[in-house]
Formats: C-alpha cells, sequence, structure tokens
C-alpha cells in the first residue's frame, strides 16, 4: 500500500496509508487527507491511483502544488521517493516495500487513516482528530516539569547563601571599624570601659560568618530513552518492461506506457526521463512490434468534446485538414459561424466572401461577375467606380490593390467611417491647406514638420480651426509673405475665398492691423498680425468659406447659399461637425447619383493617383510637390519661367555671394540689388534673414525664392 509521509516542525513526522485509490488533500472538513493550515485551500490537489500508478492533479488551488520544488500545473506522476509540497506542507510520496522511518508510536498509526488525519503545521490549528495523545509527549512534558523545578531550588539555595555572606562581611566590618576608634584615641582622654560580655546567641549560625551549611541537590530523574525502531529492508520496486515505440517520422522511441486511456494522446515515458510525454495517437505508427491502431473518428469526437471555444474549434478544422477529413473540417467551421457570424477564418474555410458587409458563395458572386475565375474578389464595375470616387476625395488618390480588396468587404458607410478616421485622409487635407498657403512646392517641403498634427486631427485632440491658425503664424508663411499686404492678402484668399479680395477696404484696413495700425476689421479692432487671425477665424465668413471649399472637393459642386448658412451655425457651435457633414456629403442620395458623372482630377489627386497607379505605392512628399509644381506652372508662361527657375536655384554651382563670410542682413541687402535691383524693405529683410536660419532654408533656398518671384520677371 502506498503512504505518504508528512513533515512536520512542531509535533513528529506522520506516515499515513493511502488506502483509497482517489484522495482529495484539503483544509475542508470533506477533504480525505486534511490539512489544517492556512496556505492548504478547501480543496487543495487529488491523490489518484490508475494502473497502479499514482498521479497527483492541483485542483485550483491559491498557493500550488509542487513536486520536488516545481509547481505543476498538469496531472504529474509520482514516483517514490518525490517531495510534493501542498502550499506550506511538505510530505513525500513512499510505494509499497519502501516505507520510510515511523516516527509515531505503533498504538497512533492506525488512529492516522488519510480519512480521519489532521495534519497541524507552522502557523496552523492541530487538530488530531480522535486520536489520543502519543505516549512519548507525556513522559517528555513529566521530565520537563521536573528539570525545571531542580533547577529553581538550586538558583533560589545560590541566592541564599550569597545573601548570607554579605551580611557576614558587613558585621565583620563595623566591628573592625570600632577596635580600631577605641585604640588609637588621644592620650589626654579617660580610657573607656569595655562592653560587658553578652550571653551567646543560640539562634546564630555556628559558623562565625553566619553562612548556612549548602543544600545537597536533588536527584534527577534519569530520562527514558525510547527504543530504536527497526527500518525493514527496502525491496528494488519492480515496474513494467520497457517496449518500443515507433512514429511516423521514422524516431524510435524506447519506455513504458503510462497511459493508454487517453483518447487523443498515447502517454508514454522513455527510458532514463523523468516525466511521461504526451504523443499524437496519429503520429504513432507502431508499439511493441505491432502496428498501432488509429481511430480516427474516436479522436475527432474526443477533440470536439474537448473544445470549448472559438479558438479551440479552430485548431480542430486545422487537424481535420491535417488528417484530411474535409467533411468534418467543414462541420466544425459551420460551428464557429453559427457562434460568430462574421468570423473572418471560419466564413473562408466554407468558401465564403465577405462583399459590400454580407457574406456570399463563391459561386453566387461568379454569377455576379465579382469574382474572377482564380477565385480573386474584384467586384462589380459599379462598386469599383464608388470605391475609387470614396478614395479620391477622402485621401487624394486612387487605392492599393490591398486597399480595394479590403474596400470590397465593407459596406458604404463603414467605408467611408473608416477613410474620414484615417491619418491618410488628414495628411491628405493638411497638404492641401499647406498647399493653398505656400503653393505646392512650398507645401511640400514644410509638410513633415506636420505629420504629428495630421495624427492630433484624427484623434480629434486638435480641430481644423487650430490647425488653420497654427499654418498662418508658421515661420514658413511669414517668410513667403513677407510684406503686410502679401499676408493680408493671402490669409483672406486661404480663410474667406477670392470673393474677399473684390473688398478693397477689407483688404487695405487687414494690411494696416497686420503693419501695425489701431483699425477695425469685421467691426473689431486691433493691431497685429495675431488680432487679425483671432478675428477673422470667429467670423462666419471664415465657416462659410471653407465650407464653399470643402462642398466642391466632395460634391463636385458647392452648397447653396441656406446651406452655407446652416453649416457655417454648426460649425461655429461645434468644430467636431466638420467631419459629420463631409460625411453625410459623401454618403447622401445626390452622391450617389453622381457617380454617373465624370469629374476631372485636381493637380494634387492627379499627381497622387498616377504615382499610385504607375508604382503601385503612396507618394513620397518630395515627388509629389516636384509633380505638383510642375502641373501648376504649365498653365501659364509666367509659371514656366517660375519652374524654370526653380530648377536652375538647384544646381550645385549656385553663386551664393559669399553668404558665410558677411553679416546675414548685409547679405540679404546684397541679393535684393542683385537679383531685384532694389534695396528689400525692412519687412522682407527681417523675413529672409531668417530663413537663412530656418529648417530647410539657406542662402540657395533665398536666391531661390527671388529668383521665383514674379518682380524678377520685371524690369
Amino acid at each position: 500500500m502506498a503512504h505518504i509521509l508528512i513533515r512536520n516542525e512542531i509535533l513528529e513526522d506522520q506516515n499515513l496509508d493511502l488506502t483509497s485509490p482517489e484522495v482529495i488533500v484539503g483544509r475542508g472538513a470533506d477533504a480525505g487527507l486534511r490539512l489544517v493550515d492556512k496556505s492548504v485551500s478547501r480543496f487543495h490537489a487529488r491523490l489518484e491511483n490508475g494502473d497502479g500508478v499514482w498521479r497527483v492533479t492541483d485542483l485550483g488551488s491559491s498557493n500550488g502544488t509542487f513536486v520536488n520544488g516545481a509547481r505543476i500545473q498538469t496531472t504529474i506522476t509520482l514516483e517514490p521517493g518525490d517531495e510534493v509540497r501542498f502550499g506550506n506542507i511538505t510530505t513525500r510520496f513512499h510505494e509499497p516495500g519502501a516505507a520510510p522511518p515511523v516516527s509515531v508510536a505503533p498504538a497512533d498509526a492506525q488512529a492516522l487513516q488519510p480519512q480521519d488525519a489532521r495534519v497541524a503545521a507552522p502557523g496552523g490549528a492541530i487538530d488530531v482528530g480522535p486520536r489520543a495523545r502519543p505516549a512519548s509527549s507525556t513522559r517528555g512534558l513529566v521530565t520537563a516539569a521536573i528539570a525545571f523545578g531542580v533547577l529553581a531550588l538550586c538558583v533560589t539555595s545560590i541566592w541564599m547563601l550569597v545573601r548570607n555572606n554579605d551580611e557576614a562581611a558587613s558585621t565583620d566590618n563595623r566591628r573592625a571599624v570600632a577596635d580600631a576608634s577605641g585604640g588609637a584615641g588621644s592620650r589626654g582622654d579617660p580610657p573607656t570601659a569595655p562592653d560587658p560580655p553578652t550571653a551567646p546567641d543560640l539562634r546564630s549560625d555556628p559558623d562565625p560568618r553566619g553562612a548556612r551549611a549548602p543544600v545537597s541537590p536533588t536527584p534527577t530523574v534519569p530520562k527514558r530513552d525510547r527504543p530504536p525502531v527497526t527500518q525493514p529492508p527496502v525491496p528494488v520496486p519492480s515496474g513494467p518492461e520497457p517496449v518500443e515505440m515507433v512514429l511516423k517520422d521514422g524516431r524510435k522511441l524506447v519506455g513504458v506506457v503510462i497511459d493508454k486511456t487517453d483518447p487523443i494522446f498515447l502517454h508514454f515515458k522513455r527510458r532514463g526521463a523523468r516525466r511521461s510525454q504526451a504523443f499524437e495517437r496519429e503520429s504513432i505508427t507502431s508499439l511493441e512490434g505491432k502496428a498501432f491502431e488509429i481511430k480516427l473518428a474516436s479522436i475527432y469526437a474526443a477533440r470536439l468534446r474537448a473544445a470549448g471555444d472559438p479558438d479551440a474549434l479552430l485548431d480542430v478544422c486545422d487537424w481535420c485538414e491535417k488528417a484530411g477529413m474535409t467533411k468534418e473540417r467543414v462541420e466544425v467551421a459551420r460551428m464557429v459561424v453559427e457562434g460568430d457570424r462574421d468570423h473572418v477564418r471560419a466564413n473562408a474555410i466554407l468558401g465564403r466572401y465577405r462583399y459590400r458587409g454580407e457574406w456570399f458563395k463563391k459561386t453566387e458572386l461568379q454569377a455576379k461577375g465579382s469574382v474572377d475565375a482564380d477565385g480573386r474578389l474584384v467586384g462589380s464595375l459599379k462598386d469599383l467606380h464608388e470605391i475609387r470616387r470614396f478614395y479620391l476625395v477622402a485621401i487624394g488618390r486612387t487605392p492599393l490593390e490591398e486597399e480595394r480588396v479590403e474596400a470590397l468587404a465593407l459596406k458604404r458607410e463603414e467605408l467611408v467611417e473608416q477613410l474620414l478616421d484615417s491619418p491618410d485622409h488628414w495628411a491628405s487635407w493638411l497638404n492641401e491647406l499647406l498647399v493653398r498657403f505656400l503653393g505646392p512646392e512650398g507645401g511640400a517641403t514644410v509638410a513633415e514638420q506636420y505629420a504629428e498634427v495630421a495624427e492630433e486631427l484624427a484623434e480629434g485632440s486638435v480641430s481644423f480651426k487650430e490647425v488653420f491658425a497654427r499654418i498662418a503664424t508658421s515661420d514658413a508663411v511669414r517668410v513667403k509673405y513677407a510684406t503686410p499686404r502679401e499676408f493680408a492678402r493671402q490669409i483672406l484668399l486661404v480663410f474667406i475665398g477670392e470673393h474677399a479680395l473684390k473688398d478693397a477696404d477689407l483688404l487695405r484696413n487687414a494690411t494696416r492691423m497686420v503693419q501695425g495700425d489701431r483699425v477695425a476689421v469685421f467691426g473689431e479692432r486691433g493691431t497685429s498680425r495675431e488680432d487679425f487671425l483671432e478675428i477673422i477665424t470667429k467670423q462666419p465668413a471664415f465657416y462659410r468659406g471653407q465650407l464653399r471649399y470643402e462642398s466642391v472637393r466632395i460634391r463636385g459642386k458647392p452648397l447653396e447659399r441656406r446651406g452655407l448658412t446652416r453649416g457655417a451655425m454648426r460649425l461655429a457651435s461645434d468644430p467636431d461637425n466638420f467631419k459629420k457633414m463631409r460625411k453625410a456629403w459623401m454618403l447622401d442620395d445626390e452622391s450617389r447619383q453622381s457617380l454617373s458623372v465624370a469629374r476631372v482630377k485636381d493637380d494634387g489627386q492627379f499627381v497622387r493617383s498616377l504615382l499610385v497607379d504607375a508604382f503601385g505605392r503612396a507618394p513620397k512628399r518630395e515627388e509629389e510637390g516636384r509633380l505638383r509644381r510642375v502641373v501648376s506652372d504649365l498653365r501659364n508662361p509666367a509659371g514656366l519661367r517660375s519652374l524654370l527657375a526653380s530648377f536652375v536655384a538647384r544646381s550645385p554651382s549656385l553663386e551664393l555671394g559669399r553668404a558665410s563670410s558677411i553679416k546675414p542682413a548685409h547679405w540679404v541687402e546684397n541679393q535684393f540689388r542683385r537679383l531685384l535691383g532694389r534695396p528689400p524693405s525692412k519687412t522682407e529683410r527681417d523675413a529672409y534673414v531668417k530663413s537663412l536660419t530656418a529648417k530647410g532654408g539657406g542662402p540657395a533656398a533665398v536666391i531661390s525664392a527671388l529668383l521665383q518671384s514674379p518682380e524678377y520677371q520685371l524690369y
């Protein structure tokens, strides 16, 4: 019979027989082996015997079950001599014939059966159940009491002896002082009569110092030793004979079979190994020299019973595919789809395609012409045209191949929502805004500085109104529009529109405010660029200007006057409505009907789509800026001249005119006189000096700007 030795630091070690094939170890009253300790859970672990092999399984305890110091997660086979720890309780497992020394009295061994065992541990309560206190414990208590009494008596005797010695010494000292004072008196003093003799004190000790006779120690009771317990000889356990197992990959393993009852795995312990290993039954070719019987149907049923979630069911699908069970694989995939209708992988196993938000069989889409002969989803012509339109409006380019396939799987609403929330959309919108401020090439040059702004727009942490003000106050805009009139004119053009430039009074007052004069614009007074920007961003005309520009890009035509007024009120109350209004424009019936009407791509859409369709990748900012500059300048002769000047300015042989040897202000004045035939104004000089040290600036950038200016083409 197997038994388990429980180590205990307070009581003696206890050796318990495992009489039942299954024993629950825990702190609860229903446990077969009860360990009353805080570190032990109510139902801590299970010891079970199957085919003559004992195994231990942790039952989800708080402090864990450990075998030879390692915490177990699954069922572990026990070997003779293994140390098994339940929380803080340490035990050692022994097979029949390998019992350890028993340190409890024979009369107590019968009382310590597993069903009645109550084991105490440090920090836990001691509950020994119905058994009596061991005789050895009683003898120990008696011996301890006798020893304590003897020790107390000895201490008392020594204390009294020391006290009497001190009193006797004090008496002798007083007598010596008295004798000395009587014999050493002055000669003139009369002699004193001696003290009369006193009667002897019969109560005093015969010892002149008053010390008592020593007390004889009390004889101690000899301690009785327990008779030694003889250790029976340990027989060598005899196990099953090793067998050979051959796997399908050609490996040959020698060992013993631990468990044949598992319908999925065969548990096999290799020779010399400490633990057994689980092998899939279908991976075994032969066992003990005989062909190993594999029942795929039974294995499939067992795996299906063990699968508890969709991921586990998909693992069964993978197993069916390896085992060649196609019908069963489809059956399991249907189970997954019943729980999750839009599960992509399960629907793919069933041969279904997600098309415009719905799932279709391959044959259904082939009949519509939406799947080609190779099984690729290509979509109908109408769907492709709509997806291209959405991408050109939202991102400013045609979709890549993988983007087109993903878009075909989504509903129209899902696709538009995804595009308008993407950083690519806001990067495209921001690039167009930079082009409106700085031109195609200038906008591409500084676009890298605003990469984080596009992410902030996508997250909603910054509004489009704040982005307008941030760009308008940037160094690039100050350098490009150095004079107050140029700055005021460009701000009115971008913020409100071309019709604002037709108001001469508005342009004149805006120029004076930027210049520093205290004047009124839109009924509010200010004296700086910052005041001008703050005033203009509060005007309904600013919101109407942006709605007019966006409606043309998205709908192909501007909103009516009433729509502009209502939209401006919505934007003024909440800038987040900017996205909602554009989404509604892209999904309304008028937008769907306009799919049949061809539109002309703007410069940005044309250049970006050209690069995507030609090279199959998203365009880089630098190449996009150059191509947009070419397209823009091809419209007029002055633009062609400016384009030619920009190419010449990129030459490494460009004359910089001793830029590093003189003061920046003097160098800027020299370039103005040399190229334009006049000195710069104070504002121009300050702006171009600042451009010399700005990021993306330098002497070449200043000369390039002067060569491309309209004034350079005049004389």
